[in-house]
């Protein structure tokens, strides 16, 4: 932490620089950072609101100056993995929500480049403006939730290009000393290039950027997909619990034979499903605590939900789709209780029908096909608050009636255990029996997805959802997930990102990979100004 005379002088130096409207400091106004679903509050000594790259570079030069860290962020809808906080006590916010320009959009070669306050909405509603040929990464998070800082945290979507990452070309960053990083080929004034060719040339050292500290990255360019002629969905259900190895072996089977036409395929278990159809059953569960599961379950069968739901995507011609959907139904429908493929005028053809029923026995019906076309809406690269409401799953209150949800601002109880599971059947079986077991120790509903990022490799999303006013479901919440975290490492499960609280228990400089790392951060910034402690142990 920074010593209290330092912190002052460099908030005196930074109202100078940016106006005393934008360098906040009272309590009020820093509560917003503070608020987190995973219940991990830091402290933050004020934030400072920045709006171009200029103002960046004299903010990071005070910050040197007076040897005061700071804590980038590009929206701060990090939401389970700590939200807008830092890593570390007494940082300086760094909001760069302000910096949402979109520019350099190349119509003909489908790449655009965004600053960090950029969100799916902003650019969804420019590619809009353009002719909407192209779809916009989109994610669960929402419609609010930053570009450029999910590709960093090498988030990914269902989209065709899904490794939102890989989509990223080029990148512009202010190092901690102020200086301007870019690519090598970009200083060789070879500008086109830059933004169409990933890798450039000699060390990749964009890389070093992503879940990582060295500098603060001001615009990315990223690579779009181009909108098919054709998007349509396929469900496949399988019949029994026992039948999940089944499933894995055909979605494996399906990406490599059709992987060109869809996107990344999801296994949903039952209680998954439930918990973004239906309120949590606090009554029924008062009643008989120690039973749970089985209220779930039985509430799933009653919904009928499959014990496990292939969902995914097809993108294409509408001739490759339908040959896609041919070799799909070969493959899939002996081994299913139901195979279905979706379409948008499927989907408005069938709300057309219910709405000349009588409402009374359409509700639920109309309800699960306005949720599946927010869904649908997510599959068309198109920003959708669908997912969110999972994260309301155990307030009281229920979801606010807004459209604006926040889960953070609200009050949700959320933390993410997303590790990366082998898609080989008896390694995904031993991992299914594995959360089921840990979440049942600590009382918590083993809501199970697995994505597939490749025809090698599942990323599994587990909600850990719990009541943040509720003592008892905070202690189950992170006990939970400590256990998921260490235990399945021990067994080949380990998550893809991290959360701010576990990375201090992530780096070990003893380990070779985070010598060098260190290494590296302490050759362009001696002094941990840039996030200290994010992936790292300064």
């Amino acid at each position: 932490m920074a010593h209290i005379n330092a912190m002052a002088q460099a908030i005196e130096s930074w109202q100078k620089v940016i106006g005393p409207d934008r360098v906040l400091t009272n309590e009020a106004a820093l509560k917003k950072y503070q608020e987190d679903t995973a219940c991990m509050p830091r402290q933050i000594v004020c934030t400072l609101m920045a709006k171009n790259r200029e103002e960046i570079i004299a903010i990071v030069k005070i910050a040197s100056t007076c040897h005061v860290p700071l804590y980038p962020i590009s929206k701060g809808h990090n939401w389970g993995y700590g939200s807008a906080n830092p890593v570390t006590n007494g940082c300086a916010i760094l909001d760069l929500s302000g910096m949402d320009n979109i520019f350099d959009y190349d119509a003909e070669l489908g790449v655009v480049t965004v600053e960090p306050g950029v969100t799916q909405e902003l650019l969804s509603n420019f590619l809009k403006s353009h002719n909407d040929e192209y779809l916009t990464p989109v994610t669960g998070a929402g419609p609010h939730a930053s570009i450029l800082g999910n590709a960093l945290e090498r988030g990914y979507g269902l989209t065709p290009i899904c490794d939102h990452f890989l989509s990223l070309l080029s990148l512009e960053a202010v190092l901690p000393d102020g200086s301007i990083y870019h690519s090598a080929i970009y200083d060789q004034e070879c500008f086109n290039i830059d933004q169409v060719f990933k890798w450039g040339i000699g060390p990749y050292l964009d890389g070093l950027f992503s879940q990582g500290n060295f500098g603060i990255v001001t615009k990315i360019t990223i690579q779009l997909a181009a909108r098919p002629e054709s998007v349509g969905a396929f469900i496949f259900e399988m019949r029994n619990e026992k039948d999940l190895e089944k499933a894995v072996a055909l979605v494996r089977e399906t990406l490599r034979e059709i992987g060109g036409v869809t996107g990344s395929i999801n296994i949903m278990n039952s209680l998954r499903l439930l918990s973004m159809s239906a309120y949590y059953p606090f009554d029924k569960i008062k009643e008989d605590p120690a039973n749970y599961i089985n209220i779930l379950k039985k509430m799933a069968s009653d919904m009928d939900f499959a014990p496990w739901t292939c969902l995914g995507s097809f993108y294409g011609k509408k001739e490759m789709v339908q040959t896609a959907k041919r070799l799909l139904r070969a493959k899939v429908f002996p081994h299913t209780k139901r195979l279905i493929f979706l379409s948008r005028v499927q989907l408005n053809v069938l709300e057309k029908v219910l709405s000349f029923l009588p409402a009374q026995i359409t509700t639920s019906s109309m309800a699960r096909i306005q949720k599946m076309k927010m869904s649908f809406d997510i599959l068309e690269g198109r920003p959708s608050p669908v997912a969110l409401p999972l994260c309301y799953r155990k307030l009281p209150a229920g979801l606010p009636d807004t459209s604006d949800l926040n889960p953070a601002r609200d009050g949700c109880g959320l933390i993410w255990y997303a590790p990366l599971v082998t898609m080989k059947p008896s390694l995904v079986r031993q991992y299914v029996d594995f959360v089921q077991s840990v979440c049942g120790k600590h009382h918590i509903e083993p809501l199970i997805t697995l994505t597939s990022v490749s025809d090698r490799c599942f990323d599994s999303t587990v909600p850990i959802i719990f009541d943040p006013k509720n003592p008892q479901e905070v202690i189950q919440a992170k006990a939970c997930f400590q256990e998921l975290l260490w235990e399945g490492r021990k067994l080949g499960f380990f998550p893809y990102r991290a959360n701010i609280d576990m990375m201090s228990d992530l780096v070990d400089v003893d380990k070779t990979f985070w010598a060098m790392q260190k290494t590296i951060k302490d050759a362009i910034d001696p002094d941990g100004i840039i996030a200290p402690g994010r992936y790292s142990s300064t």
